[in-house]
């Protein structure tokens, strides 16, 4: 595990990520890319076409792809097993909302449940 990138998520209680973007954020997705081009493992995931496209087009608007996006994501979930279950708590009880506006409501496949978040 990379401490760059740990130490990046460590002090997020949200999967925030890309909120409040700053110079660190452009490290860590340097890290995440050398670790992209030394990988050895290949990982198939399903998902909603349409929220595939959706999120790879946001995060293009922000110079990241899915993959380095999703990284980070997993980062987080093995860094703050803690903040991950309180944060999927409150979407699950409506006290946080997952979408800014009501075009963007979520799909089932939009949140990851506690038991893949949990490994």
């Amino acid at each position: 595990m990379n401490k760059r990138i740990c130490d990046f998520v460590s002090p997020r209680t949200e999967p925030d990520f890309f909120d409040h973007p700053g110079p660190d954020l452009q490290e860590v997705q340097d890290e995440i890319r050398r670790g992209l081009e030394t990988a050895s493992e290949v990982m198939t995931i399903t998902v909603d076409q349409e929220l595939k496209e959706r999120a790879e087009k946001k995060l293009s608007e922000i110079g990241w792809t899915l993959e380095e996006a999703f990284i980070l994501y997993l980062y987080w979930c093995i860094t703050c097993p803690i903040s991950v279950d309180a944060w999927l708590q409150k979407v699950r009880n409506g006290e946080n909302k997952i979408c800014s506006t009501s075009q963007e409501t979520p799909t089932e496949n939009s949140v990851v449940s506690s038991d893949s978040a949990n490994g």
